[in-house]
């Protein structure tokens, strides 16, 4: 198809998402590039290049494309959800190789984007408040769990553990 038409956009995606399934990061970021300058304002292309930069290790690339396919389109779910499941994902990579300061800035923004009522966002803040050893942001980020979800059993069952550890 593209041999006769080269700018068949249908075509140039199809090559990208397979790249992507090959998980060849580089080349379908080459790609999607070239199609998001021809397209700019198209959220698949911008969220499809933003997953391409993230797994070729351009974090900060892939967020500035995801903001700029939000700044398109505010109301996108498929763009609000893939910076939730992005920040999310990166927070808790991050918190498990120790970057506790990293990974709060990413649950931070993961908060942002649920909604500060969001009893996850604050659980996952408060669990890397605990494992950073920081027993009273910890202790602040369960008792909001607490106060937004009365039946978290695991928010309630970590407070008593603080407390322990006082």
């Amino acid at each position: 198809v593209l041999k006769y038409n080269p700018n068949d956009f249908e075509a140039q995606f199809q090559i990208a998402q397979a790249l992507m399934d090959e998980q060849k990061w580089e080349e379908a970021s080459a790609e999607l590039e070239r199609l998001s300058r021809s397209h700019p304002k198209n959220v698949e292309v911008l969220n499809l290049l933003g997953w391409a930069l993230l797994n070729s290790g351009q974090v900060d690339n892939a967020f500035q494309v995801w903001r700029r396919s939000l700044g398109i389109d505010p109301k996108n779910f498929a763009t609000k959800d893939t910076l939730i499941r992005a920040h999310l994902s990166l927070g808790k990579k991050l918190r498990e190789s120790g970057l506790f300061t990293p990974a709060l800035v990413h649950f931070k923004q993961l908060a942002r984007y649920l909604g500060n009522d969001s009893p996850e966002a604050h659980m996952e803040i408060a669990i890397t408040y605990d494992m950073k050893g920081d027993i009273r942001s910890a202790a602040a980020e369960y008792n909001m769990v607490v106060q937004l979800d009365p039946k978290n059993k695991i928010a309630r069952k970590a407070l008593t553990e603080l407390k322990m550890k006082r």
